[in-house]
């Protein structure tokens, strides 16, 4: 059930991202680190994402900068004008 989440709420920050795609993205975490050979990198603790109005927070990420994606566990929760899943 949380990679169905997990999914959606990745197709929406894809979606988001396009529509405001001149806007940065603000990330903070209390961890992060990364591997700079597969170019991922990993964030935990109280994680936000923020892009224009959307807001993302989670526990735990791992952002894979080759393919622009991200999967985000525990705690995800994506904050829109619109919406919030």
């Amino acid at each position: 059930m949380s990679r169905y989440w997990g999914g959606l709420v990745f197709i929406l920050v894809i979606t988001a991202g396009i529509a405001v795609a001149s806007e940065e993205v603000m990330v903070t975490g209390k961890s992060v680190w990364g591997d700079t050979k597969k170019k991922i990198n990993y964030l935990e603790g109280n994680v936000r994402f923020v892009q224009g109005s959307t807001v993302i927070t989670t526990e735990k990420v791992q952002v894979d900068l080759d393919r622009k994606s991200a999967v985000f566990e525990k705690k995800v929760k994506l904050t829109h004008p619109e919406v919030t899943i």
